[in-house]
């Protein structure tokens, strides 16, 4: 899931609450489907980081994606802020 923040007064409580959610959402899933062993990682992009990580300095190796070509395909650069991606270690559910 890819999101693009609103800069409003409240986005870096509302960012904040959200991460908090992540572990008790990890857990439910978890919970009711042991057997997929489910995982979630979340990342911030450049822009977002003035945002919400106003007293950390920026660090050096976060930098807006570029689209990379290769020979046969493209990898676009998608404009986003919030990353989350959530994966299952088994492919079927028992």
């Amino acid at each position: 899931m890819v999101l693009v923040l609103v800069e409003t007064n409240d986005a870096q409580e509302k960012v904040k609450s959200l991460c908090g959610e992540l572990p008790a959402l990890v857990r439910s899933m978890r919970n009711k489907f042991s057997a997929l062993n489910a995982s979630c990682v979340m990342g911030f992009g450049a822009d977002a980081w003035g945002m919400l990580f106003l007293e950390q300095p920026r660090p050096a190796e976060l930098e807006v994606l570029q689209e990379i070509r290769g020979a046969k395909y493209v990898a676009v650069s998608t404009p986003g802020d919030f990353f989350s991606h959530t994966r299952r270690k088994n492919e079927r559910m028992l």
